[in-house]
């Protein structure tokens, strides 16, 4: 994946498709950021490139992602869990250092 997002005219939109996407707005614009969120669903982008594909920040991409229900971490339970056992851990283990001796 490489440079920056261009118009997008290689291809056609069909009028089907074009009739289920959201009305006034750009479709070609649509279909990029619907394969975008796709791809980062799979793994196969990350929020910066498909942000820098779409022209935006990656922040607003963050937020596409939440308007069309795509969560930004997609941790298991498990992962979950995990997560939160280790910073309990760093965190016990901070409060219970001895502060260093100056020299």
């Amino acid at each position: 994946m490489q440079g920056s997002a261009g118009p997008i005219n290689f291809f056609q939109v069909p009028q089907a498709v074009v009739a289920v996407l959201a009305p006034g707005e750009n479709a070609g614009r649509q279909v990029l950021e619907l394969a975008l969120i796709q791809l980062f669903r799979e793994e196969r982008a990350s929020s910066g490139y498909a942000a820098d594909a779409l022209g935006m920040s990656q922040w607003e991409f963050i937020q596409l992602l939440g308007r069309h229900g795509v969560p930004y971490v997609d941790l298991s339970p498990e992962e979950v869990r995990q997560d939160f056992q280790n910073a309990s851990t760093f965190s016990h283990h901070r409060r219970h250092q001895r502060p260093a001796q100056g020299v």
